[in-house]
């Protein structure tokens, strides 16, 4: 009898099961936590998040299908708007930055210097806050709702790609899904929680982005095209959090040496 020849998505399809059963189970413990029932084991809820991340891990043997990777993707930049108890915002960090953004709304204007506690220092920082801001204004949805889900889905929209972009540049196809795979199995709140660092996530990533095409890019037009991106974006980080800006500058600061030697310069 001839052996039974799989299709090359077998794989693909086996991981994307694993990932929906591991969604389900994710479901169902969010489920019981907003039931208030406590008690259930933290490794039960690691291993529904490793499930949900199967699909990724095609990329230890070959490259995977890209429609199998959306689900896990999806789910997990949009974790902490489906598991909001009561879909409200918790958490210090996010309770400050939607007071701030929130006071945005009330004013119809930014303010610096307003708020209370980090909401204060938040205020300096606005650029994330008055988008978010008017968005809750334009679009009339209620800002406790708006807020759990503007910046998971923004971040949802530009991260996924742009780390995937800088990987393929950099290396090849199936490094850059086994990076975004590293990104989003490090457990972190710069991929769902409403924070201000969320936001500056972006700009960080686009920056990096930006001088990785203006490195790898022959043609002058394109270069200067990169420059222009890379000024718009790192002051979109120095505009959007404090500690993302400090981080940057530092890594500027620190390539900017590295580059001034030539020994350094072939190897960067």
């Amino acid at each position: 009898m001839a052996a039974r020849v799989r299709g090359p998505a077998y794989l693909d399809i086996v991981t994307l099961a694993v990932c929906l059963m591991g969604l389900l189970g994710l479901i169902s413990t969010f489920l019981e936590f907003k039931a208030g029932v406590l008690g259930i084991p933290r490794i039960l809820f690691l291993l529904f998040l490793a499930m949900m991340c199967a699909p990724f891990y095609v990329a230890l043997v070959r490259t995977p299908k890209f429609p199998f990777l959306f689900p896990p993707v999806v789910v997990i930049f949009l974790l902490f708007a489906i598991a909001a108890p009561h879909g409200v915002i918790y958490g210090t960090d996010p309770i400050f930055n939607f007071s701030f953004t929130d006071e945005i709304v009330r004013s119809g204007f930014w303010y610096p210097g307003t708020g209370n506690a980090f909401a204060h220092t938040y205020s300096f920082y606005p650029l994330g806050n008055v988008f978010m801001g008017y968005v809750i204004l334009a679009t009339g949805v209620p800002g406790t709702v708006a807020y759990l889900w503007i910046e998971p889905l923004l971040r949802l929209l530009a991260l996924p790609a742009t780390i995937f972009a800088i990987g393929r540049r950099l290396f090849s196809t199936r490094i850059a899904i086994l990076g975004l795979f590293f990104y989003l199995g490090t457990a972190s709140i710069l991929f769902n929680t409403p924070v201000q660092q969320g936001m500056g996530i972006v700009f960080v990533g686009l920056s990096l982005l930006s001088l990785v095409m203006l490195t790898r890019s022959a043609d002058k037009s394109a270069q200067r095209r990169a420059q222009v991106l890379f000024m718009l974006v790192a002051g979109g980080i120095v505009m959007t959090h404090h500690l993302s800006s400090y981080i940057f500058a530092g890594w500027l600061a620190t390539l900017a040496v590295f580059m001034s030697r030539p020994r350094f310069r072939p190897a960067i």
